[in-house]
């Protein structure tokens, strides 16, 4: 069983069909796989659809919601998991993203907004509309062993950058480098 996550809502930009797409695509080709979806709907009226949809591709018994997840049970989650997921259309960092990451799993994801700066090459970017390519980029990370490890590895390191000491530090630097423009004026 290839256990992929998905941490996230279920709302339009988070872009859920196209994972429910790609897990049809894998189940379509004989692979055994499971989308573990963790996190509310974020209404009831996304859940619906996205229920709809899961029906509608005949994915009911290879779909796990398991809702909210408890921050303190959130690493066991993402380690149990073999490939984290997302093809969101907008996100503003992806946190899951960077957890999944920190957590040593390796990524699949949109190569928009955020992602390629938080990803960077620790990780496969495909567009968020291209169910085919996500589906192709998940059996790479599942067939490739070196692959899989080379990005778990930068996953991690890269992980590690993002850090409340480090964004304090960047925050600080900013700050002294405006400072020593002396230029005071709003920026209104």
């Amino acid at each position: 069983m290839l256990d992929l996550l998905y941490v996230g809502s279920e709302l339009p930009r988070k872009n859920l069909a196209t994972l429910l797409k790609m897990v049809a695509i894998l189940k379509a080709r004989g692979q055994s796989v499971r989308l573990i979806k963790a996190g509310g709907a974020g209404g009831e009226r996304w859940r619906q659809a996205t229920i709809q949809q899961i029906s509608a591709l005949g994915l009911e018994a290879d779909v796990v919601f398991t809702g909210r997840v408890d921050e303190a049970h959130l690493p066991m989650l993402y380690r149990a998991a073999d490939v984290f997921v997302t093809t969101s259309r907008l996100e503003g960092f992806g946190l899951p993203t960077a957890e999944a990451m920190a957590s040593g799993i390796p990524i699949v994801c949109s190569d928009t907004t955020a992602f390629p700066e938080v990803v960077g090459d620790a990780g496969l970017l495909v567009s968020p509309d291209d169910p085919e390519a996500a589906a192709a980029a998940v059996l790479r990370m599942r067939d490739d062993p070196a692959l899989r490890e080379s990005f778990i590895e930068k996953g991690v390191q890269r992980a590690a950058l993002y850090t409340w000491e480090n964004a304090a530090a960047k925050l600080a630097d900013l700050y002294a480098e405006i400072a020593s423009t002396g230029d005071t004026r709003s920026s209104r």
